[in-house]
């Protein structure tokens, strides 16, 4: 058994002012960005490393260890340091690494079995304190930054259905489907022990099929769709309220803390999408030289011109899906010329025509 990993439940007794700090001497202005060491090391990448080494002994779980630490500047021995941040970008690195190792097609999900509630100070006493599926996916919105600190929910509620999106808070590149798999199994793990049964879930991904498709089949059921415009989970509205007895009140833990570059940038291009914003006004909203937003949008596996299409394609589907537009009112709304303009974004963006797309929403 790995010694470092054994002592996760004692290093889990972090002060919430320690991670506090942490965020806020890290943020740069407004946001946080790939560099930027906010993830404490003794919470989920102590939890991979310990999965990844749990029936080794000592010796050959630190030789291990470091072979998966490769890359991340990052040794075993580190984990033995009191109020150890580690940045995004060492996370994703630690994560390829695990991914890369021969027999562990379902890592993810079983990473993401041992997420919740987890030992997450405040976040998780107030996910033991939820009463409801909405409670705890709105819990798990505001706390985000501590439960899913690469990837970013957001909850909405329509007429017909519960949504979670997801979006990469910082680029994860190769690390994508997994944290993607880890996350998304652990909160229907999670909310279905709550309640004592299956939930009628729908589950969309914005990449394509997995090779190992048996493992989404065990792991997440078999309504699943792929190359989509957004990772996201559906559920029915009205299950959206299913409860469970819960022993005591509570308030929503977690004070809101500096956003990612990449979220922040979504939200100002999706609330100005509209407006067909450009690289240039973007950088003027942030107080930043096109240059350098250009340079950060790199550093996250990006660029403007993808990040306005993604926004673009989500924005119609949403239109089509929730709001019934019509493919003129779609174009109108969007400030596409006519519907041979939209017709050829979409062909561009998804390979298929917009009817052929929407089609299958």
């Amino acid at each position: 058994m790995l010694n470092a990993a054994n002592t996760v439940n004692s290093k889990m007794a972090y002060t919430q002012a320690a991670y506090s700090q942490a965020l806020s001497s890290s943020a740069q202005t407004h946001y946080l960005l790939p560099s930027d060491k906010t993830i404490v090391a003794h919470w989920q990448p102590a939890i991979l490393l310990n999965l990844m080494c749990n029936s080794l002994a000592n010796e050959e779980a630190i030789a291990l260890s470091n072979k998966l630490l490769k890359g991340t500047r990052l040794f075993y021995s580190d984990f033995s340091k009191t109020n150890l941040f580690i940045s995004p970008e060492q996370f994703q690195r630690f994560i390829v690494n695990c991914n890369a190792t021969p027999n562990q097609s379902d890592l993810a999900f079983r990473f993401g079995q041992r997420l919740l509630p987890g030992h997450y100070g405040d976040f998780s006493h107030g996910l033991n304190q939820v009463n409801s599926v909405f409670a705890a996916a709105e819990l798990i919105q505001k706390c985000a930054h501590v439960f899913s600190p690469l990837l970013t929910p957001k909850v909405n509620v329509y007429a017909t259905e519960l949504t979670i999106s997801f979006y990469s808070s910082y680029g994860c590149g190769n690390s994508h489907r997994f944290v993607c798999e880890a996350f998304i199994f652990a909160i229907k793990n999670w909310l279905e022990q709550q309640l004592g049964r299956h939930l009628p879930w729908q589950f969309e991904f914005n990449y394509t099929a997995p090779e190992a498709i048996e493992n989404y089949e065990v792991y997440l059921g078999d309504n699943l769709k792929f190359n989509r415009p957004v990772t996201a989970i559906r559920l029915p509205i009205e299950y959206a309220h299913s409860s469970w007895q819960v022993s005591e009140n509570f308030t929503l833990p977690c004070a809101a803390t500096p956003v990612s570059l990449l979220n922040l940038v979504r939200q100002l291009l999706r609330n100005n999408i509209q407006a067909n914003p450009s690289l240039e006004w973007l950088a003027q909203q942030l107080d930043i030289s096109p240059a350098t937003l250009k340079r950060r949008l790199k550093a996250c596996n990006t660029q403007f011109r993808d990040l306005l299409s993604e926004i673009r394609l989500e924005v119609a589907v949403e239109l089509y899906q929730q709001q019934h537009f019509s493919s003129d009112a779609i174009c109108q709304y969007l400030g596409f010329y006519d519907e041979s303009n939209l017709r050829r974004f979409f062909k561009r963006t998804t390979g298929q025509t917009h009817t052929q797309y929407l089609a299958l929403t």
